[in-house]
């Protein structure tokens, strides 16, 4: 008998990273979007998608990464309560969330004025 066991390590680094690198990936796309001044919700052919889904699919991948980070901290802290050994994912989070403080500030500014273009 075979049997495989997982075992789900929750790793904030790349967890930071890959948000990082979404609304940097989101604010490029943007850029290159609205260089006319329109983010298309048409896309040019049935194969592509037009530029508002692209960059929605970007953006619901970033609060996708978000609610994971958060669910993450939400479950370590219930598990402290319950008196169980964690894995101070949080403390790490927030360590390299100020190592970072400057970048994620700059990028995040940037995502949510590139929001307020965006269509409804």
């Amino acid at each position: 008998m075979l049997s495989f066991i997982s075992c789900k390590k929750e790793n904030p680094v790349k967890d930071l990273d890959n948000a990082v690198n979404k609304i940097k990936a989101f604010n490029t796309k943007f850029e290159e979007f609205y260089s006319d001044g329109i983010i298309s919700k048409e896309s040019s052919s049935e194969k592509e998608k037009s530029e508002y889904e692209t960059l929605k699919k970007i953006a619901t991948q970033y609060y996708d990464i978000m609610n994971k980070i958060n669910t993450n901290i939400k479950l370590e802290k219930k598990d402290l309560n319950k008196g169980e050994t964690i894995g101070k994912y949080q403390a790490e989070y927030e360590r390299l969330v100020k190592e970072r403080e400057k970048e994620i500030k700059e990028i995040t500014e940037i995502f949510n004025e590139n929001l307020t273009k965006f269509p409804k």
